[in-house]
């Protein structure tokens, strides 16, 4: 049984070209991440040696990391933005529930891919936070973490259901 199948459709791109709506995403990537790594080291200098991970349901902490878990996240943060974004302009090797069979559906699952990284860096930059604050800010935000992953597949299923119906007319 394969588990990735590449779409071999001869009419597709193999690489995407750059659009204008792709690089302001890019640039709002590059800006999150910016703010990330400013906010990671104005929490990290500020941070005892260890710093609380984990939470039991009333935010009582009950599992401890060293500091650098900080950088460990601010890292998983660029490199799933790189991930992301580079796997975005190649369609032929994107693994998707449908056969993409459009140029234009190819643009639309890029722009899917780079929300994706906005909300993959909203969530790594929540975490961020929340360790630098503890168990308040792990009680109050695991509604916001739901509910960006909540989001998240929400819009994966509409973009999914949108890139389908913009395919070729059937005769």
């Amino acid at each position: 049984m394969q588990l990735f199948k590449p779409n071999n459709n001869p009419d597709l791109p193999t690489c995407l070209r750059r659009t204008m709506t792709s690089t302001v995403f890019e640039l709002v990537h590059v800006a999150i991440l910016l703010g990330i790594v400013v906010m990671t080291y104005m929490l990290w200098v500020d941070a005892p040696d260890r710093v609380p991970t984990h939470f039991d349901l009333h935010g009582n902490p009950n599992g401890y990391s060293d500091k650098s878990v900080f950088w460990i996240m601010a890292g998983a943060a660029v490199v799933s933005t790189l991930v992301l974004d580079i796997t975005s302009y190649f369609p032929k090797q994107m693994n998707m529930p449908f056969t993409l069979q459009t140029e234009r559906q190819c643009y639309m699952v890029n722009t899917l891919m780079h929300i994706s990284a906005i909300f993959a860096q909203l969530l790594f930059a929540y975490l961020i936070y929340m360790f630098s604050e503890g168990g308040q800010a792990a009680v109050i935000g695991m509604p916001i973490v739901l509910g960006l992953v909540v989001v998240e597949l929400i819009m994966i299923a509409v973009f999914s259901y949108l890139v389908r119906k913009a395919g070729p007319v059937s005769k």
